[in-house]
């Protein structure tokens, strides 16, 4: 056994170490030691100080084959309150920051009619569930935890989510497939970076009779901080398991299914809540791309079927061969425009917002020529130096496409888009980016 430290937090694992892990290397009779090599562990096993067990995955670090030599390690994860051997779990229960406030559960007191006394219920329960296609079940728990000394009983009420399977599943997919969608699904329904706050694991065979692992990784989050209630005047938040108008078992389901089937224009929406410091101009870029994606997938990305298309692709050649112009720039012109059957990313744009509904009418009529110039202005993102909206402007076109996205997304799962429209027309936030557009990009009446 070899000693040393280990911190891990959400700032990374790191394993300093006293002396050698693997030991020295013998070259030769009487002969031991080595050159230091790069090395890798799939799997670690220690105890803490105060006895608690603790298991590392996926290490990396340099192998100094020589005693009374330091090693340093980086694992990708640490599971605390156990050891175990292979990297595969069955059950996952994640908290979020936001989702207490978001399912808003029924408290833990409970009181009689004119009773002095009043009971604590400790006991956790399950609020709601479903079970995925794959077979996976979701539910929605809540419990009570605490501390007590004899003068003294501290108890918080939290909220999680359980997904279990019987198919077990490595750490990373648990992460990618089960906490991540759940993550961006708060996301979207709030309008405001989402803290993942704990993540406890359970593999097969994990005795009952023992409480989960505590997972830790290295991880990308905004800053913890105390925030406006969800449903505060200001916030812009759209949905939640309270006034949802679908059941929890619809709601998540669809979800699911649709994060795997709109992968790219979720992940591209969600990314710059989860990396605060991201540039003005990448989160445009960013948020641009995913109605980009989401158009593509809702909607036709050509422009007309392929008969109409070869009609019209003829019907040019057949005008250009009448001005008399030499075959081979007739030939030319024909093959360029026969491969063009695609929509302007103007068109898409504009798709998308009056799919929006009332939402999407209320920014065409602050800005009408509002499609335009989101187009230039990704343009001029994605070519710097060309002409295009600057940095501030980017920013309030952001926002804007940021509500037509939530709310295209949500309408996706079967959610109204009038509910949508009406609650977003509510919002204190939706409105100053109205007055914002506006004043950018004055009418032609305010201009005169």
């Amino acid at each position: 056994m070899t000693n040393g430290s280990l911190s891990f937090d959400e700032e990374g694992v790191r394993l300093d170490l006293d002396g050698p892990l693997r030991g020295p290397k013998v070259l030769g009779q009487g002969i031991v030691g080595g050159s230091p090599e790069a090395a890798s562990e799939a799997i670690l096993h220690g105890r803490l100080n105060n006895g608690q067990e603790i298991t590392l995955l996926h290490a990396q670090g340099w192998s100094v084959p020589v005693d009374e030599m330091t090693e340093t390690w980086i694992a990708d994860f640490a599971l605390t309150g156990g050891l175990i051997n292979d990297d595969t779990f069955t059950e996952m229960v994640v908290i979020f920051d936001d989702l207490m406030t978001w399912v808003d559960p029924p408290g833990m007191l409970r009181s009689d009619l004119l009773s002095s006394s009043i009971t604590v219920e400790t006991k956790g329960e399950t609020l709601d569930e479903t079970t995925l296609d794959d077979e996976r079940t979701v539910l929605l728990i809540s419990g009570v935890e605490g501390r007590s000394s004899d003068d003294s009983v501290h108890l918080d009420q939290w909220c999680g989510v359980k997904v279990t399977a019987a198919d077990p599943r490595p750490v990373l997919d648990v992460l990618n497939e089960w906490a991540r969608p759940l993550q961006d699904l708060l996301v979207v329904c709030i309008g405001r970076p989402v803290r993942l706050e704990e993540i406890l694991l359970r593999g097969p065979g994990h005795d009952p009779r023992r409480a989960s692992l505590k997972l830790f990784f290295k991880a990308v989050q905004p800053t913890a901080r105390t925030r406006p209630h969800i449903n505060s005047y200001d916030s812009p938040t759209l949905l939640t398991y309270a006034n949802s108008p679908l059941p929890f078992s619809t709601l998540i389901a669809e979800w699911f299914s649709m994060h795997e089937r709109l992968s790219d224009a979720i992940t591209l929406l969600c990314g710059p809540y989860y990396a605060p410091f991201i540039y003005g101009s990448h989160r445009y870029a960013s948020t641009f791309q995913s109605a980009e994606a989401l158009a593509i997938a809702i909607y036709k990305r050509k422009e007309k079927n392929s008969k109409d298309h070869q009609e019209r692709v003829e019907a040019v050649a057949a005008a250009l061969m009448e001005a008399d112009l030499d075959p081979e720039i007739v030939g030319w012109a024909t093959r360029v425009i026969k491969g063009h059957n695609e929509k302007s990313l103007r068109q898409l744009m504009e798709e998308l917002i009056l799919s929006a509904g009332d939402t999407g009418q209320q920014v065409l009529e602050s800005v009408p020529k509002l499609p335009d110039i989101l187009a230039a202005a990704r343009t001029s993102v994605a070519h710097p130096g060309g002409k295009g909206p600057g940095t501030l402007a980017r920013y309030w076109l952001g926002e804007a496409l940021i509500w037509i996205l939530r709310v295209r997304l949500l309408a996706e799962l079967g959610v109204p888009i009038s509910d949508l429209s009406a609650r977003v027309a509510e919002k204190s936030a939706f409105q100053d980016v109205l007055r914002e557009l506006a004043n950018l990009w004055p009418s032609q009446e305010e201009r005169a």
